[in-house]
């Protein structure tokens, strides 16, 4: 513990003074990253698409044990449930549109707001969401070059044929299966500076449920503001900002469709919201409709009966 205090006093003073860059206070620095990382508790908040829930008569949802994959998910859609939306969460998705005549599959990186997912009805998809900042890219695109993006998955994993291969099985399990396989072999995580510190950011802005400044990184970090900013953005694809703000309205999200808020009052208190106003444009720019309005939604279409967790 002394030693690491005496190294983050180095840091500090040194920075404030001006004799260390940011390379040359990278040996030091990490040392404090990874025990700040270690030291703190596994919490991720994993991106959710309610809509493509709310959309469907029957949603499946599995967890994954591969390191940059959330879940893979499955469903039919449903135009009499409504419009469906895909709202801003800071992940990325691969969606394979399962019809025999013509399957095809997209990478669909992060919306910066709520816009129609653009699914068919009595349609079946499946997806895999992937964890942001596990990889810095996917074939030949980068995480910035997906975001709010949506390409053919052959032409960047060259994937030829694999879409018709997922669409021929009948068994969520057997796509899962296909499809780790074919991923494990044309992705790999990165182990780099950047994302080592980005990996530490991550962190911090999990623990914090969104509710983070640049600033508060820079001060339990010891980097500079200019290099987390860089750093993360060429592994998440995203700024700071945009990301701690998407995941705030994630946290509030899955509270919200797990019924743990006694008011919208304590809803926007827990997202770090001192104005109402405030939490209602956000929120309404992210879901296309109010918190209020979005509550009675999960209860009319019985959010929680179409969601089936295996």
């Amino acid at each position: 513990m002394l030693l690491r205090c005496l190294l983050c006093m180095y840091v500090f003073c040194a920075r404030t003074s001006g004799t260390l860059s940011d390379g040359e206070r990278e040996p030091v620095c990490q040392e404090i990253i990874q025990n700040e990382v270690a030291a703190m508790p596994e919490k991720i908040i994993y991106p959710i698409q309610p809509y493509f829930v709310l959309s469907s008569a029957a949603y499946y949802k599995k967890l994954s044990g591969l390191p940059a994959v959330s879940h893979f998910y499955r469903f039919t859609g449903n135009q009499n449930s409504g419009q469906c939306f895909a709202v801003p969460d800071g992940a990325v998705d691969i969606i394979f549109k399962c019809s025999k005549d013509a399957p095809s599959a997209e990478i669909c990186g992060t919306v910066k707001q709520s816009e129609d997912a653009g699914f068919s009805d009595s349609t079946t998809y499946f997806g895999v969401r992937l964890l942001p900042g596990i990889l810095e890219n996917l074939g030949g695109a980068s995480m910035k070059e997906l975001m709010n993006h949506r390409y053919s998955l052959e032409e960047v994993l060259g994937t030829h044929g694999l879409a018709g291969e997922i669409a021929d099985l009948d068994s969520f399990e057997d796509q899962i299966q296909l499809f780790t396989k074919v991923f494990s072999e044309k992705a790999g995580t990165s182990d780099n500076g950047s994302h080592r510190v980005a990996s530490a950011v991550l962190h911090e802005i999990y623990e914090n449920d969104g509710v983070i400044r640049v600033s508060e990184l820079e001060q339990k970090l010891h980097y500079s503001r200019r290099h987390l900013v860089r750093s993360f953005e060429e592994t998440t694809g995203l700024d700071i900002k945009s990301f701690s703000t998407y995941i705030r309205f994630q946290s509030v999200l899955k509270q919200l469709n797990e019924g743990r808020f006694k008011s919208l009052s304590e809803a926007a208190a827990a997202g770090g919201y001192f104005d109402q106003n405030h939490f209602q444009k956000d929120f309404k720019r992210f879901a296309n409709i109010t918190p209020g309005a979005y509550v009675k939604l999960l209860e009319d279409m019985k959010y929680q009966d179409k969601l089936i967790i295996l």
